[in-house]
């Protein structure tokens, strides 16, 4: 499969480049197909994207989740940019979470009418949540014709998206391929119900729920019947497989970590909306959780973000960074020091509370408070440099570390008249 680099060029899936001559009836760019089909189905699959892929035709096929965590983040982008979204429906494919849950249902809601859908196998049977979408649209069915018919149908479909650096134009007619949109057949009582196994992800409420819905909202005072009614069970985003998040003004919040990975890329996207925050509490309690690093769109650690996470021993935080809250790294026992940005002005009460390992640590010249019990219990910190930029440091903020600490300062600014006031060993900067 052919892969579209940043640049335009295209690569076929052993990183050797493929034809990249631009057309000569277009002076835009070759455009690419997004590919989504079920792993399982990848073999059956794989002699027919070879030979278009030998053809010049540019193709997109994400990673697998399991390999690359980025790859959600890649697939929306490419969602987003490409000529066309095509659907190999199966039966695995029906039961695929990944094809299902993230592709299928971004692309139906940014872009249902790009969506191209091949039918690959006998006997599939589509449900009314996802038939509903393709009510009156052709769908392309493998069953009627040879595997060169597939290709070719395809082609000519790529072709006319603008898939191919020359654009071909063919006079033979595919349109004995189509057949129009199948119609649901309710499953037989051995069969496991499609209906349920769909309605998390693309299903409107049903007649039944509606009613309880109603019938609760009635029950409620005036302020909340109108939020319950506008809300109902209804899904507005697309489900991450690690992340929880949800809208806000500027982008989206990411509001609980659930994946199992040790080592987590917070992403600067989800499915098209710019992560602008970290909401409370985030990864509290995350034991698994060894290494985080923070996209630059986030301005600030949430209260207790990553309280009790006591494997946590490296952070990456961006220079966007300007404030700490309260709590945000408290208990994180594995955490030997952390390098703070430059912009951070605020470093919140508790917030480094309970790092036992924390030996050693320097604030930026432009913080200018530590709160209350800031660095308590820091029982192995040896040195922290103080910026001449500090005005409120507070009294307790070094309560019960050790007394090896000693506070690096300039003459005459806080940090020494602190150390002088609380005994504590003096450094000179």
């Amino acid at each position: 499969m052919a892969v579209r680099s940043s640049d335009g060029l295209s690569f076929d899936r052993y990183g050797e480049p493929i034809n990249n001559k631009k057309s000569k009836k277009s002076s835009g760019a070759v455009g690419y197909a997004v590919l989504c089909f079920a792993n399982r189905d990848y073999d059956r699959l794989l002699p027919l994207l070879k030979d278009l892929t030998m053809r010049s035709v540019n193709l997109w096929r994400g990673d697998d989740p399991k390999s690359d965590p980025n790859v959600f983040r890649n697939t929306v982008a490419a969602i987003d940019n490409c000529s066309t979204f095509v659907l190999f429906l199966s039966h695995n494919a029906l039961t695929s979470k990944r094809v299902m849950y993230y592709e299928l249902d971004y692309a139906l809601k940014t872009r249902p009418r790009d969506i191209y859908p091949v039918i690959i196998e006998d006997g599939v049977i589509l449900p009314p949540e996802i038939s509903s979408h393709f009510a009156g649209r052709l769908f392309l069915h493998r069953a009627g014709g040879t595997d060169k018919d597939l290709e070719e149908a395809l082609f000519q479909h790529f072709c006319e998206k603008g898939c191919h650096p020359d654009f071909p134009v063919y006079d033979r007619n595919y349109r004995s391929y189509y057949e129009e949109a199948p119609d649901y057949e309710e499953p037989s009582v051995s069969s496991p119900s499609k209906q349920e196994l769909f309605q998390p992800v693309l299903d409107a409420p049903s007649k039944q729920a509606s009613t309880a819905t109603k019938a609760s909202a009635a029950a409620q005072p005036a302020d909340t019947t109108k939020k319950s009614s506008s809300s109902g069970y209804k899904r507005e985003l697309p489900v991450h497989p690690d992340f929880d998040f949800e809208r806000n003004s500027n982008g989206a919040t990411i509001t609980r970590y659930k994946g199992k990975s040790s080592k987590v890329e917070v992403p600067a996207k989800m499915f098209g909306y710019g992560v602008t925050k970290l909401g409370d509490h985030v990864f509290e309690n995350c034991q698994i959780l060894e290494e985080v690093a923070i996209p630059p769109s986030v301005t600030e650690i949430s209260h207790e973000a990553f309280k009790d996470c006591g494997s946590l021993s490296r952070v990456i935080l961006p220079p966007s960074i300007e404030k700490i809250c309260s709590g945000a790294f408290r208990n994180c026992t594995s955490l030997p020091t952390i390098t703070l940005p430059s912009a951070l002005t605020e470093i919140g009460d508790h917030s480094f509370e309970g790092c036992t390992s924390m030996n050693t640590i320097t604030l930026p010249h432009r913080v200018t408070s530590v709160g209350d019990f800031a660095f308590n219990r820091c029982i192995s910190l040896g040195v922290i440099s103080l910026p001449d930029s500090l005005k409120n440091l507070s009294k307790n903020a070094f309560d019960s570390c050790s007394k090896k600490l000693s506070i690096c300062a300039s003459k005459d600014s806080l940090g020494a008249k602190f150390a002088a006031e609380h005994e504590i060993k003096f450094k000179k900067r």
